[in-house]
């Protein structure tokens, strides 16, 4: 098998063409076992400088935590930063 044929076989078909490769540990190398195909969105997410909370019960980007909230993300970011407001708080109140 050659190189590439080693490398689909490890992660499968690209799903889309807005779809990368990405690593799922950034500190960790583009091993097998540690990539996957991501949108830009999802990558952008998964940065050493992603702010990670709690939110409905699990574990997520407050990126991501701001948009199922409904809020906008200036309100949240002002509450967090400037009124130094909980997530909770940040996200919950309307």
């Amino acid at each position: 098998m050659s190189g590439f044929e080693c490398f689909l076989a490890d992660v499968g078909e690209r799903p889309s063409l807005e779809h990368s490769i990405d690593r799922i540990e950034n500190e960790l190398n583009y091993d097998p076992d540690n990539c996957k195909w991501s949108t830009v969105k999802e990558q952008n997410r998964n940065r050493r400088s992603t702010r990670w909370v709690e939110f409905m019960g699990r574990t997520m980007s407050l990126a991501e935590a701001i948009e199922l909230s409904g809020l906008p993300q200036a309100r949240v970011k002002r509450r967090l930063y400037v009124y130094k407001w909980t997530v909770d708080e940040a996200l919950a109140a309307r």
